[in-house]
């Protein structure tokens, strides 16, 4: 869909500002055509500016240019022509650049008449230049450039009434604002799908804005980076308090039992937040990100995601061992969803392979479970297996969740 002026997309104004742009330029030179190269780092502006009929090229844009006479020239200037080309007419480019940054873009301005480069028009290109600068340094914000304000808006939201904004959304504009979610925003997010992680430690991995949340981006009319969102936490970050702290007076009123283990489940009244601790502890109490209104179901495979290693749990749950596989040597065979590997042990050690790969030496320890180890070993020879598998272990934990079993709590319950 081409961009329209009065579109309420921010992406839409900006690329059509930059096509009003590039032609009140290409006019004011008397230029025949025009192309626009712009970086790699803006590449998913480009369907969006090549939809307003401008010629694209996603290409590095040099830090600086080589003038027709081989010297080194300011942002704009003339380029060579091939040999052969009209002497009345020559090509020019304009870099548009951030004061302190790297180029966003170069405008080709071909087949100009020769001598464009009076003074006025110099002055007006100037300005067009410093026009589009504006609007590339928009573009290259992406979702900050809405998530921002917004995030702000929020803040002043919940000073009114700190429930009004949920955890996930919250998280996810600090995401895009490039801030550091908490771990409740962040766990709120995984359970929405927003996010992805293998880790149950999430300040382990980073968090990963999939295709899915991209593609809401896009139809939100927000804009995205190029290729997917990561936010990395900061070093040091599992030691970081939590930003929720446990009222003083919490008292459990549920005990919830999944996967053989009970949990208590106490209600902050006054926030109507939920927490959860292991059954009979007298330990601290954990934020939950679901509440009354997700159901027992997602409040459970929160629980089982902040209590268990998700990925382990799935994987010794799903592997096999492979009895049926002919091999001349002293070795276990396993497979993992569709992955195959074999395991021995050698004269130093544990040994271990892909089905088409070579022998290598694992530091295994040699007294754990044969399919703790044989999982261990599989992580180790491939390093992609754990994002393979981080959907199919999230989605069987909300399975699991499914089974959950309620109870009130009373306190010879806890004893």
């Amino acid at each position: 869909m081409t961009p329209q002026p009065n579109s309420p997309y921010i992406n839409d104004l900006l690329v059509l500002n930059v096509r009003d742009a590039v032609e009140a330029a290409r006019f004011m030179v008397g230029a025949q055509s025009c192309h626009l190269q712009i970086a790699p780092d803006l590449v998913y502006a480009a369907s969006r500016l090549s939809l307003t009929g401008l010629s694209v090229l996603v290409e590095p844009v040099a830090t600086a240019l080589t003038d027709a006479d081989g010297t080194q020239c300011p942002d704009i200037m003339r380029l060579a022509l091939p040999k052969g080309s009209p002497t009345d007419r020559l090509d020019i480019g304009v870099i548009i650049r951030a004061a302190d940054g790297p180029p966003f873009a170069l405008m080709k301005r071909e087949r100009v008449p020769t001598g464009w480069a009076k003074q006025e028009t110099l002055k007006g290109l100037s300005h067009i230049k410093a026009i589009m600068m504006q609007q590339f340094e928009a573009l290259a914000l992406g979702p900050a450039l809405v998530a921002t304000p917004m995030l702000r808006l929020c803040s002043l939201i919940r000073e009114l009434d700190d429930q009004a904004v949920s955890h996930a959304v919250y998280g996810l504009l600090r995401v895009l604002a490039k801030e550091q979610p908490n771990r409740l925003e962040t766990m709120a997010m995984r359970i929405c799908g927003l996010t992805s992680s293998a880790q149950p430690c999430l300040e382990e991995r980073e968090i990963v804005l999939g295709p899915v949340t991209l593609d809401l981006l896009d139809r939100a009319g927000i804009g995205r980076t190029s290729g997917q969102l990561a936010f990395v936490p900061e070093a040091g970050d599992c030691s970081r308090p939590a930003a929720v702290r446990a009222p003083s007076n919490l008292a459990p009123f549920a005990q919830i039992r999944v996967l053989e283990e009970t949990f208590d489940v106490a209600e902050d009244e006054n926030r109507g937040q939920l927490w959860f601790r292991k059954a009979g502890s007298t330990g601290e109490w954990v934020a939950l990100a679901a509440g009354f209104a997700d159901g027992w179901a997602p409040i459970a495979a929160e629980i089982l995601g902040q209590t268990r290693d998700i990925l382990r749990d799935y994987g010794l749950m799903h592997m096999i061992r492979r009895r049926d596989l002919p091999t001349d040597e002293i070795a276990e065979a396993y497979e993992l969803d569709g992955v195959i590997w074999w395991l021995r042990n050698g004269e130093a050690g544990s040994e271990a392979r892909l089905d088409d790969g070579e022998w290598c030496r694992l530091d295994l320890e040699l007294d754990l479970p044969g399919k703790v180890r044989a999982l261990q070993a599989l992580f180790v020879l491939d390093a992609g297996v754990e994002d393979r598998l981080s959907d199919q272990a999230h989605d069987w934990v909300r399975r699991m969740a499914r089974a959950v079993q309620v109870m009130p709590f009373v306190a010879i319950a806890a004893e």
